[in-house]
């Protein structure tokens, strides 16, 4: 029997959401598109009262990904798609 291949993400975009959606919006992606995605993280933006969840997905998924979003979290807003290429690994 083969193993699945790892899961590489090829493009990761932010999502930012009213700190009051922030728990919806995570398990929205956890329960209802954790098979389109790789990774996501989560920043809060307190000045602004909003979080940002940066999510990792590979790219002939992002449209389905991004349909499910704006018919479950209409008031979100959507950053640039980025190639995962541009991200810098992080030192430590």
């Amino acid at each position: 029997m083969a193993c699945a291949a790892p899961f590489t993400p090829t493009v990761y975009f932010p999502l930012t959401v009213d700190e009051a959606l922030s728990q919806k919006a995570q398990l929205l992606l956890k329960t209802e598109c954790a098979d389109l995605i790789g990774d996501m993280n989560c920043e809060a933006l307190p000045a602004r009262h909003q979080t940002r969840i940066w999510i990792y997905v590979k790219a002939a998924t992002y449209g389905l990904l991004l349909h499910a979003l704006i018919l479950g979290l209409p008031s979100a807003e959507f950053g640039a798609l980025k190639p995962a290429a541009t991200l810098r690994p992080v030192e430590g």
